[in-house]
Parts: structure tokens; C-alpha cells; sequence
């Protein structure tokens, strides 16, 4: 439904970030905070780490390049996502509740 753009608030970035950490890594929900750091906290390791970043580039649209090497924590992506993303009026990943590998439509 691109003809109908939804905007995207910092709640709907939070979810799907966190939706995607939970499928990818296989962590516990409940883990996922801003504070939480991706290796120490979640268990992730380098490879993980690149592979959250391009499926958040593929989700959400957006290249984050270079800044990747600066993300430790949740908040980091989170933030990322959501500097690229600017007034939160571009294209929205539809999803429903649990489904992290949603596209943007």
C-alpha cells in the first residue's frame, strides 16, 4: 500500500528493532532494552552484529554504512534507525505484532 504512506513513530522503530534482535539472536524479550549491549548482553557476535544491520537496511530502507561500526548497544541501532529515518513520515515497515521480517509495503 504505497499509495497510503503510514508515519512511523519512535514506538514503531523501538518495536520493529527489537522484533528483529529477538528473531535474529534468539534472545529473550524481555533482554532487549536500550541499555542492553549487543556482544555482553545479548550474545551476539561480530557476524550477528552485521547481519542485524542489513536486515534493518533491508527493513527499514535505509543505508547505515560506516555508522555500523559505532553500534554497541540497543539504543545505537534504535538511534541510527531513527536519525535515517528523520521526521518519521517515510515509509513504515508494516507489521504486525511478532513479525520482524516484514518489509516495508
Amino acid at each position: 500500500m504505497r499509495g497510503r504512506e503510514k508515519r512511523v513513530t519512535r514506538q514503531d522503530v523501538s518495536t520493529v528493532v527489537t522484533d528483529i534482535i529477538v528473531e535474529h539472536l534468539g534472545c529473550d524479550r524481555s533482554k532487549v532494552v536500550p541499555e542492553a549491549r549487543l556482544i555482553d548482553d545479548l550474545g551476539a557476535d561480530s557476524l550477528d552484529q552485521t547481519e542485524l544491520i542489513l536486515l534493518l537496511e533491508e527493513t527499514f530502507d535505509v543505508d547505515i554504512d560506516g555508522r555500523g561500526r559505532k553500534i554497541r548497544r540497543v539504543d545505537d541501532l534504535f538511534r541510527c534507525i531513527e536519525a535515517h529515518l528523520g521526521d518519521y513520515g517515510s515509509d513504515a515497515p508494516q507489521t504486525t505484532s511478532g513479525d520482524a521480517s516484514a518489509t516495508p509495503t
